[in-house]
């Protein structure tokens, strides 16, 4: 199983031998964790291994269990096995663990032990991922373990009595005497060399992430040019609403204006008639010389008006002016943003479009993933360039 799902490297290839079998034999005769730790020393001192950490794997790990089963004469064939197995996993799942004497099996905290525990327990177990196994592993160069089995129903169990299921491991770190421990495996186990494969796989995945960070990079790019778009558009909004008060300005200019030319008309016609006032002084002197203080008193108070209104006229026209090129500067700008943010858009959907594609040949054909990603780059160096030119 460690094999096939391509842990072995990690957590220790299993090799079994008859030393690890004949420990589990024995140590399958009692719970020997608990109630005879003596059996425990004994096979530590028999086969050269370190007494604590052979304890602390039954305490801990707790491989196999112990009831006081009878030994039963069966067919030992993997027919039988199957049927066994898949009997014990639903047995372990649909209830509760009793002992003998009819109360629940508890751990070493004496908290109730349900049989899905145990099957997490034993499951961890032979997968090598319980955190003793784990930091076995980690400390030792040479990752291997013995492996040992025993069960009530084999057949050199068939005369013992009181005994139990039990597996055990051996790490290397627990060898501490290898002349006590026969290392010799009982069946030469063979597995493939992944090497290439995962070195392959670590090529393509570097070259993907490598891939995904450019894309990361046109994003942040695109990003920027969007908010330059967005600040574009406040200042050709703003450049709108100026021009919209300068067109209201503009109409009440024109509004005056035509008040100024009205007025300007009456001033006109008052003048005419202060000229008419003044031909007509002349009859009479003295009359004359009085309507035509008048007629000048009127004429310079007019003339002074309409100056007044000829420069408010002048003034609504510069207004005009100004606002009809800040508006034309404005409409420029907002055009210029959206060409720099169409680029910019392209070159985002070009860079996407190309990282989906070396990802989709890096799935079908590693192998050539070299070439595409060669292509996508160059494409991303001028995409970028024209980034860089629309930011500009």
């Amino acid at each position: 199983m460690r094999d096939a799902l391509g842990i072995s490297d990690k957590v220790g290839h299993v090799i079994v031998n008859q030393d690890a079998i004949n420990i589990a034999n024995q140590l399958g005769k009692n719970e020997v964790a608990t109630t005879n730790a003596n059996i425990t020393k004994d096979v530590a001192n028999k086969y050269g291994l370190d007494y604590s950490k052979l304890r602390n794997e039954l305490l801990i790990d707790r491989y196999g269990f112990f009831f006081n089963f009878t030994a039963r004469s069966l067919p030992w064939k993997m027919s039988y096995v199957k049927g066994m197995l898949a009997d014990n996993l639903n047995t372990y799942i649909s209830s509760g663990i009793l002992l003998p004497n009819g109360q629940t099996a508890t751990d070493r905290n004496g908290n109730p032990l349900y049989n899905h525990d145990l099957v997490g327990l034993e499951s961890k177990s032979l997968l090598g991922i319980t955190p003793n196994l784990i930091k076995q592993a980690k400390n030792n160069t040479n990752k291997d373990q013995y492996f040992g089995w025993s069960h009530p129903d084999f057949p050199n169990r068939k005369n013992d009595i009181n005994v139990s299921t039990r597996f055990i491991f051996i790490p290397q770190s627990m060898i501490i005497d290898k002349s006590k421990f026969d290392q010799t495996p009982l069946f030469q186990n063979t597995t493939n060399d992944t090497t290439a494969l995962r070195s392959e796989f670590d090529q393509a995945t570097s070259r993907l992430q490598s891939l995904t960070n450019t894309l990361t990079q046109a994003q942040a790019k695109l990003d920027t040019a969007n908010a330059q778009v967005k600040t574009a558009q406040t200042a050709y909004d703003q450049a709108l609403k100026q021009q919209t008060n300068a067109d209201q300005a503009l109409a009440t200019a024109k509004t005056a204006l035509q008040t100024a030319d009205q007025n300007l008309a009456t001033a006109q016609t008052k003048l005419d008639s202060a000229k008419q006032a003044y031909a007509d002084s002349l009859k009479d002197t003295a009359t004359k010389q009085e309507a035509l203080k008048q007629a000048q008193t009127t004429l310079a108070q007019k003339q002074a008006e309409l100056d007044n209104l000829v420069a408010l006229q002048t003034k609504a026209n510069s207004h005009l002016a100004d606002a009809n090129i800040n508006y034309l500067n404005a409409e420029r700008q907002l055009k210029d943003a959206q060409n720099q943010l169409a680029v910019a858009k392209d070159a985002f959907n070009k860079a996407t479009s190309t990282q989906k594609e070396a990802q989709k040949q890096a799935d079908q054909d590693p192998a050539e993933l070299q070439e595409a990603l060669v292509t996508a780059q160059q494409n991303l160096v001028t995409a970028q360039t024209n980034l860089a030119q629309a930011q500009a």
